[in-house]
């Protein structure tokens, strides 16, 4: 039997598979290890007992920001998120991984799936294509108030690699802009869920495969700006 004793910070969550206990005062916690695979927590001249499997991960309070009902947002560490959305003629999925190098700051990197949908009008007909995009950027990402409900707003900067297809004959690469305001909810599990709204700007220049124009093959070639406001959902990870 090994004995490890803690003193946890005001604030300090053990957040386990079924339910989450808090330390809102601080105060020593001696944990013993047991060989049947028990943890026994002893504090304030009373124990409890816990199988360790069921002890998912332990929050100090410079970690997180701890709200009612057990619910919480990072303070540092290491952060993922996956997100996803579009526009009436755009689609996009990310994801990134970064730092939170303070409570209210992200700096991250990502790679994304992008497609954008196009009509180009010629004599008499319509020609429909779209143009898929891997862009790799950074994101910077920074948190407006502190409550259980953070709105933040990022930007991002990157290189957009246009992939040619079967309707592409050429196509160049370019630059990806985006800004973007957004709201993310804090909860009792490691992933934290958003909603946001933005901006985005990128280009594509290149040349279709030819197709029939009054009945003759005719190469069509487009210069063309993308700027989309696109409406998303994303889950955030942490440690």
């Amino acid at each position: 039997m090994g004995q490890k004793n803690l003193d946890l910070p005001n604030n300090s969550l053990v957040l386990l598979k079924k339910r989450n206990f808090v330390f809102r005062k601080r105060q020593p916690l001696n944990i013993v290890n047991i060989t049947n695979g028990e943890y026994i927590y002893s504090s304030s001249g009373k124990q409890f007992k816990l199988d360790k499997r069921l002890v998912s991960k332990t929050y100090l309070a410079d970690e997180i920001f701890l709200y009612k009902k057990k619910k919480f947002h990072y303070k540092s560490g290491v952060i993922m998120d996956f997100n996803l959305g579009g526009s009436a003629e755009s689609s996009y999925a990310n994801l990134n991984i970064g730092k939170r190098i303070i409570p209210k700051l992200d700096l991250k990197i990502g790679l994304g799936l992008y497609n954008n949908f196009l009509v180009i009008p010629t004599t008499g007909n319509f020609v429909f294509f779209d143009i898929t995009s891997i862009p790799l950027y950074t994101l910077v990402k920074f948190q407006l108030n502190k409550g259980k409900r953070r709105i933040y707003t990022k930007a991002k900067l990157g290189y957009m690699n246009n992939l040619t297809s079967n309707r592409l004959l050429t196509i160049n690469n370019s630059f990806l802009l985006e800004g973007k305001i957004g709201l993310q909810f804090s909860s009792k599990a490691k992933f934290k869920h958003y909603l946001e709204v933005g901006q985005s700007m990128s280009h594509a220049k290149g040349r279709l495969i030819p197709v029939e124009v009054n009945n003759e093959p005719a190469n069509i070639d487009f210069d063309i700006w993308f700027y989309n406001f696109t409406i998303g959902w994303g889950i955030e990870f942490g440690k």
